[in-house]
């Protein structure tokens, strides 16, 4: 992603922008669809009026709407959550340079099971997220399989969300790396310069933090609406993995550890909101084209691509 690994090819940095891109943009039409498609016996067309009228001409109150309204996407324990997590970066951001000396003590940097592990978390929080998510869409797109498509791609479409969201606070804050500094001053901020000078001011928040919390909260409410008993499993395993790539990142000398307090914010927040659009809008127009694309083969050892585009 374009903010947390220079090495990563822009194709694969692109495609959750490109995704964010088509959730934004997607209306949620299932509620107005309802009352198009609503008629009589004889296929006439519902009138919406305040009354209707009976069998002897007279006037009716019109009957309550009933439609069940989708869910707010930001809810109040989000905002505690963001606060909590808030404070807890500004309470860290006087212990930064402590934090940061710690983990490059030299002790600690030769210890070859702790430098092995942290590159191994690192590497696999970088591009694990996307490719997990993609592998899981196409084989629930070839296997015909709604479940395991609709987690494959709702990760793409929090990941996407995710990246833009990290994208625009890190060049709005502009702070500066550790490494940029030597460790010598953690408060080097210069507002908006994150997107002007290129990666050495995109500290605060930590992208691979983000991204990891983000992929950790996707798949841990994925797998437990689905499958509750794995979920109680899998859900530790994914926050703990989540936490060690945030430490990977001050490890490094790349993030101050206030980045990645904010930065696990972040990517909470982006995966809670985003899969309340999608799950609370079942009928919404990205959802009956990503999850009605077909991958078939076409008898001649290749492999077709069938996308249904809904026209109603």
């Amino acid at each position: 992603m374009s903010s947390f690994a220079g090495r990563s090819p822009r194709a694969v940095r692109a495609l959750p922008s490109l995704t964010l891109v088509l959730a934004l943009a997607a209306p949620a039409l299932a509620s107005a669809q309802e009352i198009r498609q609503a008629g009589s016996a004889v296929g006439e067309p519902v009138a919406l009026s305040d009354s209707s009228v009976n069998a002897r001409g007279a006037a009716e109150p019109a009957r309550p709407d009933l439609r069940v309204r989708p869910p707010a996407i930001f809810k109040k324990r989000d905002l505690a959550m963001v606060g909590s997590f808030s404070a807890g970066a500004l309470a860290l951001m006087p212990l930064d340079r402590s934090i940061a000396r710690w983990s490059r003590d030299p002790q600690r940097q030769g210890h070859d099971a702790l430098r092995t592990a942290m590159e191994g978390i690192e590497t696999g929080f970088e591009l694990g997220p996307l490719v997990a998510g993609a592998g899981l869409w196409a084989t629930g797109l070839a296997t015909r399989n709604r479940t395991v498509a609709d987690m494959g791609f709702h990760t793409l479409a929090v990941l996407g969300v995710n990246q833009q969201v990290t994208h625009l606070l890190k060049g709005a804050f502009g702070r500066s790396r550790p490494y940029v500094t030597g460790d010598s001053t953690s408060t080097d901020w210069r507002w908006g310069s994150g997107f002007r000078e290129g990666t050495d001011r995109r500290s605060f928040p930590s992208g691979h933090t983000s991204q990891a919390f983000a992929f950790a909260t996707v798949m841990s409410h994925e797998i437990s609406r689905t499958w509750p008993r794995a979920g109680k499993v899998v859900t530790p395993i994914l926050y703990a993995g989540a936490a060690g790539a945030g430490y990977a990142r001050v490890y490094h000398d790349k993030h101050w550890a206030s980045d990645v307090a904010l930065g696990a914010a972040v990517g909470m927040l982006s995966a809670n909101a985003t899969l309340r659009f999608l799950h609370g809008r079942p009928n919404n127009w990205l959802d009956r084209v990503a999850l009605n694309t077909r991958i078939v083969p076409d008898g001649r050892g290749g492999t077709t691509v069938a996308v249904s585009l809904p026209t109603k």
